[in-house]
């Protein structure tokens, strides 16, 4: 309901007033009730802990929840699907250093949620406040998986409760190897729709190739165009850095993908992050002889470039 109101914001079509005014009320006074039973439910935890681990606990949760959310989705269900039982809290210390080290590059830091009549929890200043917590105190983290016997034990419990068929047979793999086991088959199986428009293209095409994204984009379209242009032109850096990312390997590259952090190919002392440095590209952050030169680099370390046009 909350997401209708806002599509129908600003809408000049009278009919849908009845349901706007029947949704306004039916959210105020639903989601009113949620935001009360969570704060019953903290004062229910704080008796039983303690205000101070209650607080510390709701510091933790409003800090890593969405970090927690998109790790889930971006990096444990892929591996899910593909078989492999995935290192839970290792991949979520990888996630979270990625987070924390683009955190530093940032100019300003993140300004928090305001608050919404359509949010579902009060904010983390009210719980605290009722809870008679006037300062948030630092969140901690690790320190129950002390009482742990077995942490990967307890990790598949969870991940098959929640995430898949407990009788799913699932086997284990290291962040480490995520990058050549689980990624570049899924990179190989995206370009494949666009083997024939691909065949051609070689590294150092690429600035003419990005410069007439549109005509790409069209080229490499496969279903229906319903995208906008800007949505189209993403998808076409989104395969051309996918597409530069299994060239690196045919080329003798190391793919890693540890949780987080951008694509690398590695070989020997080179490094490159494909994904990042086709979006470069695309921007005019590298410009045209930068690329060439990279792509000498690239020859110097053990990879055959072409100079094809």
């Amino acid at each position: 309901m909350g997401r209708a109101l806002d599509h129908l914001e600003g809408s000049g079509f009278w009919l849908d007033l009845p349901f706007v005014g029947y949704a306004r009320v039916f959210l105020h006074y639903s989601l009113s009730v949620s935001r009360a039973q969570e704060l019953a439910a903290d004062a229910i935890s704080a008796k039983v802990a303690g205000a101070g681990a209650a607080a510390r606990a709701l510091v933790a949760a409003d800090e890593r929840s969405n970090a927690w959310e998109v790790y889930l989705q971006t990096e444990i269900v892929p591996m899910l699907e593909a078989g492999f039982l995935p290192q839970l809290l290792v991949g979520f210390r990888h996630f979270e250093a990625a987070l924390n080290e683009k955190q530093k590059l940032r100019e300003s830091p993140p300004q928090p949620d305001k608050a919404s009549p359509y949010d579902t929890h009060p904010t983390l200043e009210e719980r605290l406040s009722a809870l008679g917590v006037k300062t948030p105190p630092a969140a901690e983290m690790g320190g129950a998986l002390s009482l742990l016997e077995e942490t990967g034990e307890a990790e598949e419990y969870v991940l098959r409760r929640m995430l898949v068929h407990e009788a799913r047979p699932l086997r284990a793999l290291a962040w480490e190897s995520a990058g050549t086991e689980l990624w570049l088959p899924r990179f190989r199986e995206r370009l494949q729709p666009h083997a024939s428009a691909l065949a051609q293209v070689v590294p150092e095409v690429l600035p003419g190739v990005l410069l007439r994204v549109d005509e790409w984009a069209e080229r490499l379209r496969t279903g229906l165009a319903l995208f906008s242009p800007e949505a189209k032109r993403r998808h076409v850096i989104l395969l051309f850095g996918t597409w530069f990312a299994v060239h690196l390997v045919d080329l003798g590259f190391e793919l890693e993908a540890l949780p987080g952090w951008p694509v690398r190919a590695v070989r020997s002392a080179t490094v490159v992050e494909p994904f990042a440095e086709i979006g470069a590209l695309f921007e005019g952050k590298l410009d045209g002889a930068s690329w060439l030169a990279r792509c000498s680099v690239l020859r110097g370390a053990g990879a055959k470039l072409s100079h094809q046009a």
